[in-house]
C-alpha cells in the first residue's frame, strides 16, 4: 500500500463550463509545478477538454493522476507515495472540489498535517483565493450546521476551518 488520494465522480459528464473553469485554475497554478512534472515521456502532461493527465518525472513518479470530464467512474484514486507531484495531485482535487462541488467526493490517506495537503491549500489560497477541500465526510445540513458522516475520520478532513467549526458545535 502506499499514500493515495482517492475520488468518486459518478455522474458521466461534467458540464463544460465547470470543466473549463477547472482547467483554467489547474493552469493557473501549473507553472509552479515546472520541473516536477513530465513533459517529455510517457506519462508527459496533458491538459485538454476532455483530460488532466500527470505524473512525476523519472525516479519521481508514481502512478499517474488522471480525471477526466467524461466517462469518469464510482472510484478513481492514484498513489503518489508521497513524491513531489503529490502537491499538484492534492491541488487539483482541491479545485476539482471547487468547481465540481457535490459531484465529486475526494479523501485521502492524509490529513491536516500533511505537508502535500497544506502547501497544496496554500498555493490554491494564494494563486486562486479559495483553499479548502471539503473531503466528502463533512456535509452541509440544509439549516446550515456542519455535521461528520464518520466521526472516526474526523482527523482526515482537510479544511481545519471546518473542523473548528465542528468542534465549537459539539
Amino acid at each position: 500500500m502506499g499514500y493515495t488520494h482517492y475520488w468518486k465522480l459518478p455522474n458521466a459528464e461534467i458540464e463544460v463550463d465547470k470543466w473549463n473553469s477547472f482547467v483554467k485554475d489547474f493552469n493557473e497554478i501549473l507553472p509552479n509545478f515546472v520541473g516536477l512534472l513530465d513533459t517529455t515521456g510517457d506519462q508527459k502532461l496533458k491538459i485538454d477538454s476532455e483530460t488532466i493527465f500527470l505524473n512525476g518525472i523519472g525516479e519521481e513518479q508514481h502512478e499517474t493522476f488522471s480525471i477526466s470530464r467524461v466517462g469518469a467512474s464510482d472510484f478513481e484514486f492514484c498513489k503518489t507515495a508521497r513524491k513531489p507531484y503529490d502537491i499538484a495531485v492534492c491541488s487539483a482535487l482541491i479545485i476539482a472540489k471547487r468547481h465540481f462541488g457535490d459531484a465529486i467526493e475526494v479523501s485521502s490517506d492524509g490529513d491536516n498535517a500533511d505537508y502535500e495537503w497544506l502547501e497544496a491549500k496554500a498555493l490554491c489560497l494564494k494563486k486562486l483565493g479559495y483553499g479548502s477541500l471539503d473531503m466528502g465526510d463533512v456535509y452541509k445540513t440544509p439549516e446550515g450546521d456542519y455535521k461528520v458522516r464518520h466521526p472516526e475520520t474526523q482527523g482526515q478532513l482537510l479544511d481545519l476551518s471546518i473542523v473548528e467549526e465542528l468542534e465549537l458545535k459539539e
